[in-house]
């Protein structure tokens, strides 16, 4: 292998990255959409294997499978995690 067919192998290798973290970004969000507040920050196990089946779902298509889907760190923007604040203030409340 060339040069060149090194050169295009490594920009392959970036995009397919990209994809990726970009598949994975948008599963997440949609996964996250569906639970409510208390289950998105109690169900990393759950969302993991979820993802991983979805991304590989897509992902093996390129050729590409994922083997492990680690969540590390949920943090919510600012308005959901206001939201929250109300949700349990106002439970607390009650």
């Amino acid at each position: 292998m060339g040069i060149e067919g090194v050169l295009r192998f490594a920009r392959m290798c970036a995009q397919v990255f990209k994809a990726v973290r970009e598949l994975c970004l948008t599963q997440l969000r949609e996964e996250i959409g569906k639970l409510d507040i208390d289950q998105a920050f109690s169900s990393r196990e759950h969302l993991g294997k979820t993802l991983l089946s979805d991304l590989n779902e897509v992902t093996q298509r390129w050729g590409v499978e994922i083997t492990r889907v680690e969540l590390q760190e949920l943090q919510p923007t600012a308005t959901i995690a206001a939201g929250a604040c109300s949700v349990y203030t106002g439970a607390r409340s009650h």
